[in-house]
């Protein structure tokens, strides 16, 4: 499986990830992101997303990506990971409808060992986008029915 959206090169662990919320975006008719790969980078994370979800407007959208089984980076401070249940969850608690949260996840050995050993970059003709789904690199949520529109 072979990424339409990404160049030879990118971070092997973004491929799927950007693929997936690009094509989430293109979806709503929204073709730009303010931030990626964040939360993880947030002391309190519960409170940061329950303020989102209190800012939110009426039928926004919010949607969150985060790093799994790659190496700490601390430019700046790391302090969370989350399997795709537990960002589900992180995300109900702050909020969000459980039924409307939408979440993926993408990796594999390889890849989780280029990334633990180093900030590998995607040769297309050697690196699989194969998911191994006990090995996830990334996860993902969105949540498209936030806050439905007060009528």
């Amino acid at each position: 499986m072979r990424s339409l959206f990404a160049r030879p090169g990118t971070q092997w662990a973004r491929i799927v990830m950007d693929r997936e919320m690009e094509t989430f975006f293109r979806s709503i008719g929204s073709g730009s992101r303010d931030a990626e790969q964040v939360l993880e980078h947030v002391r309190r994370p519960y409170r940061a997303v329950r303020n989102v979800w209190e800012m939110l407007r009426p039928g926004g959208i919010f949607a969150v990506n985060t790093p799994f089984l790659i190496r700490v980076h601390e430019d700046p401070e790391d302090y969370s990971r989350w399997t795709e249940k537990g960002l589900r969850q992180l995300l109900v608690e702050g909020g969000f409808e459980e039924s409307a949260v939408q979440t993926g996840s993408w990796g594999n050995r390889a890849c989780v060992r280029a990334t633990l050993s180093h900030w590998a970059g995607w040769i297309p003709w050697m690196d699989s986008l194969e998911n191994e789904p006990q090995f996830p690199v990334v996860v993902w949520a969105e949540e498209s029915q936030a806050r439905p529109p007060v009528i």
